[in-house]
């Protein structure tokens, strides 16, 4: 009797769970939880933590977290072991989007690997993510490590990618390369192609040319197209830098539509400005007029812009205008500026413009934030504008770029051009700023900028992380792929795929320069640096001698160039001082290093600057009439990139806000500067 009892108690269960499925495809979710709940463990252990899991992720999707974290904790080892494991598995998932760290933890360290070795795989590599996170570097290593290639080849390829990455930024270079030595490729290909390709990129870093070369070429077409491509770009681009011209076309040439179509318009960009440095313009104009419009609208107008630029200097004007026209859209000042160069008036002065301007582009180079020693800089705000930014009980605003209109000293954009005597004429376009500066914590900065309700020394400073900005200029400089890949999604046993972001209209990264400052009476010029104190801080003092020399040599650099512009500008001025057009066109030329140069008077502040010129009508820029602005929204999080904030004396009301927003309360510094009232 027992028997049959038991037998058609299983024979109940078995439909239960069946009728629960049923329910749960037609969103009857009361009547499939009630299936579900009716299944005991008597019933039969497998089933019952099956039942469980189910009903977990059934109440998990209908927003019942409590709920669905008693279902999970429900299921035993001892019921099934596979069940269990990723009922913690997933528990740790569940509290780990709740915030509760710790609690995800203990859920994930709870699986072993005789429950299962994938479940058990994964559950160590989102607790080296966690461990991450929350930077417990140490505790992140070692959850990476023991993840073995027999718990499953993929996982033990992307911990140690992973690894690698988490080993480099703590600058261990010899374990990170160790660690992305180790994936091969029967592990997985693509893993093996972006371990090569991220090894590349570290060889780079520390100028062991050879074997970043010897990395790059590891990788091949069938590994992934897509890691192919970038290892082929960054290979050409090396061995260019190292004066083979020849090598550097060939790798270029290994490239076809047929991999990438996007990734072809980056190679033929690049194959198009080596050739054209060679001075092989006809083959440079064959491979750039390969880039189509599908291609994307960025690649076909720089493509037009540099085409354009090579008829401009052969004389073919009439056909040069027309393909400056077609990249307005993307590159407005440059193609504005050459179209002007092309004007019939000042045809005899087109090599010297052309000139004028490569002399320009070379100074915004000298000025870029590239030193070691430059990791961070800041941006002076009020606490209301700082918790926007960072999205304090609401969706985040964007940093804003604002018209430089907008800015403090009435004499911007003067300075430069009364050094080189010139007339400040109307441009006609739009320059779009942001202000940055070294000094992290500084009275002065404090006093003078992010008072709040006009409260003196009530602003609080934003340091951003570098990746915060762009790394290359524009528009004719070669592309290169230098962003380490990273594995940032968690591993879901229900959804493996990876997340999309839209690209919206705002601004991309832009490069982020150091301004000059300048005194007209005294030829005075100097270029915005860290000061000393901050290496003292730091307890990196004995660097600064290097730094300063670093610092000296570019000042020396730009003053040169600043020289030589003169000298151009003198030969082609002569005793000629009424030409309105050439002015124009010199004013047009200064136009991205007209708001760099700042009075000498300025130099405390350390300034550093973001910049976009467009014109009036681009639908990028938003306009509030009544507040007098017009600003561009920059497209970065505020929030992903912000290393330290600190807080003026006047702002240390906010320290438990800014720690609740943060969730971080390291990244919480109040300014120790004496504050002398008045």
């Amino acid at each position: 009797m027992n028997k049959e009892n038991n037998s058609s108690r299983k024979e109940f269960a078995k439909s239960q769970f069946k009728s629960g499925l049923e329910f749960q495809k037609k969103g009857k979710y009361a009547e499939a939880e009630q299936a579900y709940k009716s299944i005991q463990r008597e019933d039969g252990k497998l089933l019952f933590a099956q039942s469980r899991l189910n009903l977990a992720l059934l109440l998990e999707e209908q927003k019942k977290y409590p709920e669905a974290e008693l279902a999970y904790q429900e299921i035993q080892r001892e019921d099934d072991k596979k069940q269990f494991a990723m009922s913690r598995f997933n528990l740790g998932l569940l509290f780990k989007s709740q915030e509760k760290y710790l609690e995800a933890q203990h859920a994930y360290q709870e699986i072993q690997r005789e429950d299962d070795k994938e479940v058990f795989a994964n559950s160590r590599f989102n607790l080296g993510l966690l461990f991450e996170s929350q930077e417990k570097y140490l505790e992140a290593e070692q959850a990476y490590k023991s993840i073995q290639r027999e718990d499953g080849k993929l996982l033990f390829a992307q911990s140690r990618l992973n690894l690698a990455l988490l080993l480099e930024e703590q600058k261990k270079y010899p374990e990170a390369e160790l660690a992305y030595q180790e994936i091969q490729r029967e592990d997985d290909k693509k893993q093996f192609a972006m371990s090569r390709f991220n090894l590349g990129l570290l060889f780079e870093s520390q100028e062991k040319y050879l074997e970043a070369q010897h990395a790059y070429q590891e990788i091949k077409r069938e590994d992934d197209a897509e890691e192919f491509v970038k290892s082929r770009n960054n290979l050409g681009i090396l061995l260019y830098n190292q004066g083979e011209y020849n090598a550097a076309k060939e790798v270029f040439l290994e490239i076809t539509r047929d991999d990438n179509p996007k990734e072809f318009a980056f190679i033929c960009i690049n194959l198009g400005l080596i050739l054209k440095e060679c001075n092989e313009l006809v083959e440079a104009k064959e491979v750039l007029e390969n880039i189509k419009k599908d291609d994307g609208e960025y690649f076909f107008c720089k493509a037009r812009l540099i085409i354009g630029e090579m008829l401009l200097c052969q004389g073919k004007y009439d056909n040069a205008k027309k393909l400056f026209e077609d990249s307005k859209r993307v590159y407005h000042y440059e193609s504005e500026c050459f179209i002007r160069i092309s004007q019939d008036s000042i045809k005899l002065f087109t090599k010297d413009l052309i000139k004028l301007k490569e002399i320009v582009d070379e100074i915004l180079n000298c000025l870029k934030l590239d030193s070691k020693h430059e990791k961070y800089i800041c941006h002076y705000t009020r606490p209301s504008t700082a918790f926007s930014l960072l999205g304090y009980n609401e969706e985040p605003s964007k940093l804003r770029l604002s018209t430089i209109k907008n800015v403090n000293d009435p004499t911007e954009g003067n300075i430069l051009l009364d050094y080189f005597n010139l007339p400040n004429e109307e441009i006609g376009l739009c320059s779009f700023i942001s202000c940055f500066t070294f000094n992290h914590d500084s009275l002065n900065q404090f006093r003078l900028y992010g008072k709040e309700n006009n409260q003196e020394a009530s602003g609080v400073s934003l340091i951003f992380e570098k990746n915060f900005f762009g790394e290359y200029s524009e528009p004719c400089n070669f592309i290169e792929y230098g962003k380490k890949e990273s594995l940032i999604n968690s591993f879901s046993l229900e959804n493996n795929s990876s997340i999309n972001t839209d690209i919206n209209n705002k601004i991309n990264k832009l490069p982020v320069y150091r301004c000059i400052y300048i005194d007209n009476e005294s030829d005075y010029i100097k270029l915005a640096k860290r000061s000393e104190i901050d290496f003292y801080k730091e307890g990196g003092a004995e660097f600064f001698t290097s730094y300063l020399d670093e610092i000296n040599k570019k000042t020396d650099e730009v003053k040169k160039l600043i020289d030589k512009f003169k000298e151009v500008l003198n030969s082609m001025f002569g005793n000629n001082k009424s030409n309105e057009d050439l002015y124009n066109i010199v004013n047009y030329i200064l136009l991205p290093l007209k708001f760099l140069v700042k009075h000498a008077a300025f130099e405390d502040e350390q300034e550093c600057r973001i910049f976009f010129i467009t014109n009036l009508f681009d639908e990028r820029i938003i306009s509030n009439v009544k507040e007098k602005s017009m600003y561009l929204e920059y497209e970065p999080s505020v929030r992903e990139h912000i290393k330290e904030i600190y807080l003026s004396i006047g702002a240390y009301q906010y320290e438990d806000f800014f720690i609740r927003c943060l969730r971080d309360s390291s990244k919480v510094c109040r300014s120790r500067n004496p504050f002398r009232n008045k």
